[in-house]
């Protein structure tokens, strides 16, 4: 799914003692990879995949999903993504959406791609991380600002990076 555009300038009659002032710049630009929403982690095609990868998924952000229950049943799935909100911290939502991105990243390439958080280029993964190591006793704005982000990666809205390869 890669784009590749490639712009040359290219002087065919360059001034008398310049040396060749042509140049070329290509840019790389990946699509946004579709990610599943909590929604769809919840109901009866996901939630099998969250029942057999959550415990993965405590271990490797502990931080965040180490609370996280071990599910049982595609009901304990459902009823742990509806019953997250924005009430009191917002922590519930928060973690659900973490879930359901860090569900998404089982795909190496989802992980993979470049998103835009902050005017920064991050990785889903690297993002994953760094949300993890940070996620510890914040506020009710952290943690609903991130969220909504999280919600923008895994339902493929969030600005995805450009690479410039000269």
């Amino acid at each position: 799914m890669e784009r590749t555009n490639t712009a040359v300038l290219d002087i065919i009659d360059p001034p008398t003692g310049m040396t060749d002032p042509s140049d070329a710049v290509t840019v790389r630009w990946c699509p946004p990879l579709p990610g599943k929403t909590m929604g769809y982690w919840g109901n009866k095609m996901g939630a099998p995949v969250v029942i057999s990868s959550v415990t993965p998924r405590r271990a490797a952000y502990p931080n965040v999903l180490g609370g996280v229950p071990t599910f049982a049943t595609n009901a304990d799935v459902r009823n742990f993504f509806r019953s997250a909100n924005c009430s009191g911290d917002c922590w519930t939502m928060f973690r659900a959406q973490f879930l359901a991105t860090a569900m998404n990243a089982l795909d190496g390439d989802f992980a993979d791609q470049g998103v835009m958080v902050m005017g920064d280029c991050w990785t889903v993964g690297d993002m994953l991380d760094a949300v993890d190591a940070s996620a510890v006793g914040m506020s009710k704005e952290w943690y609903a600002s991130v969220k909504t982000i999280l919600d923008d990666v895994n339902n493929s809205r969030q600005t995805t990076c450009l690479t410039v390869i000269d």
